[in-house]
């Protein structure tokens, strides 16, 4: 009895989680983003939003904001840039 107990709560925490997709940020993500951000929003209200974890959202907003605010151009010009370096 006790394993199916284990089986369930895995599966039940598995499925908190399976909204979160592992594609990339589209290039309307990221400006619906910056729009949000500007606008004063949490990253949990964005993350609500766009279907991320608040984790993903930091990580995105860290990697992608210079000395300024996020820039949703700049930050798509440095996935591709990512992308195009790890294919070599």
């Amino acid at each position: 009895m006790q394993v199916q107990d284990a089986q369930k709560a895995l599966i039940s925490d598995t499925a908190i989680h399976s909204n979160e997709r592992l594609s990339p940020f589209t290039p309307i993500e990221r400006g619906h983003m910056a729009a949000l951000l500007k606008e004063g929003k949490t990253q949990a209200y964005i993350a609500a939003e766009l279907g991320r974890s608040e984790a993903t959202i930091s990580r995105e907003i860290n990697r992608n904001s210079g000395r300024e605010a996020y820039d949703p151009n700049q930050a798509q010009e440095n996935y591709e840039n990512r992308r195009k370096a790890s294919r070599r």
